[in-house]
């Protein structure tokens, strides 16, 4: 029987039960010692004088998420309850958007071993007195393994993604894509000196007068490690070869500092004890994993699906694009398509088995029914029409079928957690539709054209729709803040027909113009901003300090209470920060703040997180996109909380002075051009 292991986390003790499924701890002292004494970290470890390692490392070209959570170890049904890689184990480094959006996706894992150590003493099964527990019961108290041991060690993880900037010329992409591709094998597979570059793949070594716009892509590296101490020098940016000397130093830096990095989990039926007093029933999930990983996938799908489509909601809404009803005319079958998620009725097989006489007892009849029970799906929420119209109506109409899709997917994998036996059973119908398919039903989305990027006012007035904003703010669904007016006045005219103050995430009912900020006297128009510091702490963002890369100027938003955080933003001509999705969650204490941040350059998504993303804490959530094409976050306005943080947050748009953006512009953080043989767009960690 294979090893079987789970991410360890620091809460974790020798003989505690523990799901393999879910990955949840069980009971504590499930399995303790012969003579009684509860199981703990009571092992003999190996002599320190010379340490024996097991490496394993690959590099390769992924295309499905449960590719990466497979080879973490990370289990599938964790992140489909939670909504996240992982949820908040290793995998949270993950961003499922990215992943989907990427064109190419690049996994590097360095996994080492320095020891495995057990708890072999630790054999005898210890049963809750005064109670019978049986089938799922038992799993749920007891779970299907118990902790055995650790490993101790090091792990090496690096997710990068590739995304072409280019996305008109098919042919353009696939050349950009293999290039991209041959550069990563290069640095990874073969080495870089086996396998020299072309010259347009080399971005740094090129000739600047030679232009390779198909060629330019935006990287993103995403970093996570336990044990081995620092792996780089902290100096350094990540960059494709200092992830290819981080890993291949790592077994070294392991050999001086390991740390736990999985648990040992043993089945219940290995102990003598659990035979003679165990349930002969209980649970088992050998056999679920590819069927999990399926709907890992597909969830995630759906997920970045609804995303998209929340997008394109907001934009057509503003009037920035027109939409298309879909050219999807393969045959549909009807029949097929209406039974997906279609209820079986549980007491069918059950009456036929007693009607042929081939059970009579009534206890076996009885339990035969729960299991049927627990085979039930939901009913379907499809639509009869198939594509959706183009429409507000069609868009609300998908996206509240993605996340129906998604509930759908979640209540299978508690069917799954209830009766392991579904997900190898070859009858059972599909709970979901397929993701592919629904994606190709819902609308296109065409942008307006723009000529040139739409900075001047004639071609704003010419492109915006109905929705277009005529003045500085224009408040449409929360309300005014009582100190707007007075702030309108006091601008200066020439900034107010080149910027806009977008609507704003929090509060609408307090108004305090003391605490209220903008700093629209501290911004400059041709300025392009080219770094963004978050101050947090643990609940919320306390501060935000944006730096611009044409003048030294840094305007402060907040205070620069917490841990900084910082985004450097590189910028290439006709890149812009395009939008931002603002969050409210509520802290511990009750008060409602700013919690999470998402800037969007040119589509690609950069995070700042106080918190983990997490859906029961979110208050509310806002996308502010430019008004205009062509024009780009300048700034931020609010009102900040008397204990720190923000308690409304909204962005001021603008256009550049001269109507263009730098060629390249570098951040404080990202110096110089990255050397890693690809043209970076965007590169964080």
């Amino acid at each position: 029987m294979a090893l079987s292991i789970a991410p360890y986390n620091t809460s974790m003790r020798i003989g505690q039960g523990f799901n393999s499924y879910t990955q949840e701890m069980c009971l504590s002292n499930a399995v303790v010692y012969d003579d009684q004494r509860p199981g703990g970290d009571h092992y003999a470890k190996g002599g320190d004088s010379q340490v024996s390692q097991i490496v394993t490392y690959c590099a390769r070209h992924v295309t499905k998420l449960s590719q990466v959570t497979d080879a973490m170890n990370i289990s599938a049904c964790t992140s489909i309850k939670s909504g996240t890689v992982g949820g908040n184990a290793g995998g949270s480094f993950i961003d499922p958007d990215k992943f989907r959006e990427s064109d190419l996706n690049y996994f590097v894992q360095c996994q080492v071993t320095n020891q495995v150590v057990m708890a072999e003493d630790v054999t005898k099964w210890v049963p809750l007195e005064g109670k019978e527990l049986d089938g799922f019961e038992f799993t749920r108290v007891f779970g299907d393994s118990f902790i055995s041991g650790f490993i101790e060690g090091g792990e090496f993880d690096a997710l990068i993604s590739v995304r072409c900037v280019k996305r008109d010329d098919p042919k353009a992409m696939a050349i950009t894509t293999a290039a991209a591709m041959a550069r990563l094998e290069a640095v990874f597979g073969q080495g870089a000196s086996e396998r020299p570059a072309q010259p347009k793949e080399n971005a740094e070594e090129g000739n600047e007068g030679e232009s390779q716009p198909d060629l330019s892509v935006e990287t993103t590296i995403t970093i996570n490690w336990n044990g081995g101490g620092e792996v780089k020098v902290s100096e350094k940016l990540w960059s494709l070869q200092t992830v290819a000397a981080a890993a291949a130093s790592f077994p070294l830096n392991v050999a001086h500092v390991p740390q736990r990095i999985y648990a040992i989990l043993t089945k219940y039926d290995t102990l003598r004890s659990y035979q003679i007093d165990g349930p002969k029933n209980a649970l088992s999930y050998e056999n679920v994993d590819i069927y999990t990983d399926s709907l890992l996938d597909a969830y995630m799908n759906f997920k970045n699906l609804w995303k998209q489509l929340h997008i394109i909601t907001v934009e057509y809404d503003l009037g920035r694009g027109r939409l298309e009803k879909s050219d999807y005319n393969e045959p549909l079958d009807v029949k097929a398509l209406n039974r997906h998620g279609k209820k079986k009725d549980p007491y069918a097989d059950i009456l036929t088995m007693v009607q042929n006489g081939k059970e009579k007892d009534p206890e076996i009849v009885l339990e035969e029914i729960k299991k049927a029970l627990g085979k039930t799906k939901p009913e379907s929420h499809y639509h009869t029409d198939f594509v959706y119209p183009p429409t507000l109506q069609g868009l609300e109409k998908a996206r509240t079928d993605c996340r129906v899709e998604m509930i759908k997917i979640v209540k299978e994998v508690d069917c799954v957690m209830k009766d392991p036996p579904i997900a190898s059973d070859i009858e059972r119908e599909p709970v979901h539709m397929d993701p592919a398919i629904v994606r190709r039903l819902v609308p296109k989305y065409v942008r307006n054209s723009s000529g040139e990027e739409g900075d001047d006012e004639s071609q704003e007035n010419k492109e915006a729709g109905p929705r277009r904003r005529k003045q500085m703010y224009e408040a449409e669904t929360k309300p005014r803040p009582s100190y707007m007016s007075s702030w309108l006045k006091g601008f200066d005219a020439a900034k107010k027909d080149k910027l806009r103050m977008s609507e704003y995430v929090g509060d609408g009912t307090t108004h305090d113009a003391e605490r209220a900020f903008n700093k629209v006297d501290e911004i400059q128009l041709q300025d392009v901003i080219s770094e963004i510091k978050a101050y947090t702490d643990d609940e919320k963002i306390n501060g935000l300090e944006i730096s611009y890369a044409q003048s030294p100027n840094k305007i402060l938003y907040g205070t620069t209470t917490g841990r900084p955080i910082v985004h450097g933003l590189k910028y290439k001509e006709g890149q812009r920060l395009q939008g931002v999705i603002m969050t409210m969650g509520s802290t511990a204490s009750g008060t409602q703040a700013v919690t999470n941040l998402k800037f969007f350059v040119n589509g690609t998504p950069i995070s700042i997180d106080a918190v983990t993303p997490n859906k029961e804490t979110q208050i509310e959530e806002f996308t502010a996109l430019s008004p205009v094409n062509g024009w780009s976050l300048k700034g931020l306005w609010g009102q900040t909380l008397p204990d720190g943080g923000f308690g409304r947050l909204g962005a001021i748009w603008g256009k550049e002075g001269n109507g263009t953006v730098p060629k390249e512009v570098n951040g404080g953080v990202r110096k110089g051009k990255e050397t890693n043989g690809i043209d970076n767009g965007v590169n964080s960690e």
